[in-house]
């Protein structure tokens, strides 16, 4: 199952995204339990390409989960560093 989420602008830190994120699958997997258990699904193509992401990914100088995203974003672009 998939499903866009959107973001509020009180959701400005990594953590917050995190917690809704969370939030937003366990609420899915509850809607959709009952079709896994009786096995009445459709598999469906996975939109664009998938990814994952691993801590050692993260730049070695990330500040936190709990930093605000536009400033984090900010302060690693000024530093040269590659993020995705």
């Amino acid at each position: 199952m998939q499903q866009y989420v959107n973001f509020s602008k009180s959701d400005d830190t990594f953590a917050k995204t995190f917690t809704v994120l969370v939030e937003r699958i366990e609420s899915l997997f509850l809607e959709f339990l009952p079709s896994l258990i009786t096995d009445d699904w459709k598999a469906r193509k996975q939109r664009g390409v998938g990814t994952h992401y691993y801590v050692k990914d993260l730049p070695s100088n990330f500040s936190g989960w709990n930093s605000y995203i536009e400033e984090e974003l900010e302060r690693l672009d000024k530093e040269g560093l590659k993020y995705e």
